[in-house]
């Protein structure tokens, strides 16, 4: 004789732990839209920060080679006048080392700003090679916003914001830990 047995049993989660798992998710979700938002501003500066080293690096360059025409056309003025005895050898190797010295920094400058437009490059790609200074002397300095008007903003920062989301998750975790003790039941 043959014996088979067949059984069905259900487990039923005790307590709220169902709601309490889909909050835990539902928070979950949020905080990682506030870290996504945190990530996009935090690319927003580095790639703002990158195009104003570039800016920076381009203007010295263009005042460093400013300076070492300068100090060529004045190389080239001397040279009449130390033939005619009215200036010194002194004079004239001055000025050759300023020529120098300027063109040693406007090499300097050049990988400086070769540099920058390759930091430029990791955020925007091949337009890194069109960017150019802009000019920004309509620019107002401006005064700087009141503390108060800063403290208020604070809630409404993407870093702030993605800290309260893990707060909730943590809250949620918490809570889930706390409705762990009561013992699930099975039917």
């Amino acid at each position: 004789m043959t014996q088979t047995m067949s059984a069905v049993e259900q487990m039923l989660p005790g307590g709220n732990k169902r709601e309490l798992r889909a909050a835990r998710s539902s928070a979950e979700a949020v905080q990682l839209s506030a870290e996504l938002a945190a990530r996009q501003r935090q690319i927003v500066r580095d790639a703002s920060l990158a195009f104003v080293s570039l800016q920076g690096a381009t203007r010295q360059l263009e005042l460093a080679r400013r300076l070492s025409r300068e100090s060529a056309n004045q190389v080239e003025s001397l040279v009449p006048s130390l033939r005619a005895g009215r200036s010194s050898q002194a004079d004239y190797f001055a000025a050759r080392t300023m020529v120098t010295m300027a063109h040693h920094r406007e090499v300097q400058l050049a990988a400086l700003t070769e540099r920058a437009r390759a930091e430029l490059s990791r955020w925007i790609g091949a337009a890194a090679n069109d960017a150019a200074p802009h000019d920004d002397s309509g620019m107002a300095a401006g005064e700087p916003r009141p503390l108060a008007e800063l403290v208020a903003a604070i809630d409404g920062h993407p870093e702030h914001a993605m800290a309260a989301q893990s707060v909730n998750v943590a809250e949620a975790d918490v809570a889930l830990a706390r409705e762990a003790t009561r013992a699930d039941k099975s039917i």
